[in-house]
């Protein structure tokens, strides 16, 4: 969202570099929303005697499935607001997830094992960022 978002809203969607500055925020301020209510969501849940894993998986799920909607739908429309929105909404509530991951993966692994578990999930997300530029580059050429 740091590098990729300002120059598709420049490029692709024709903001002026202004506009894309502050339209950068959208997503982060939507993902800290979520963020919060994903949170409240899973300790009602929580306190109602569902188990973590129901609890974070079923939100979490359902923060993946909106994120990966909003990202697939920005391709089927012409409007530049909507697909700003959608695209807002598809980072906003795909990043949120990033939370319930690593709370999953601490209540996962054993106390002696919970460093380096967070650890690979972290070397194993972060390496997508290192191939894509390489895949993405080889496949417009």
């Amino acid at each position: 969202m740091l590098v990729w978002l300002p120059s598709f809203l420049r490029n692709a969607l024709g903001y002026s570099a202004d506009t894309a500055g502050l339209l950068v925020v959208a997503p982060w301020t939507i993902g800290a929303l979520v963020l919060l209510a994903q949170a409240g969501i899973a300790n009602r849940l929580m306190r109602r005697g569902h188990s973590s894993r129901v609890a974070r998986g079923h939100v979490g799920g359902w923060t993946l499935v909106i994120g990966t909607a909003g990202c697939l739908a920005v391709p089927f429309t012409d409007n530049t607001t909507l697909q700003m929105v959608l695209t807002a909404i598809g980072f906003g509530f795909g990043g949120a997830f990033a939370t319930i991951a690593a709370t999953t993966v601490t209540e996962l692994a054993p106390a002696s094992r919970r460093g380096g578990a967070l650890g690979t999930m972290n070397a194993l997300v972060t390496t997508s960022g290192l191939a894509a530029p390489a895949i993405v580059g080889a496949s417009g050429s």
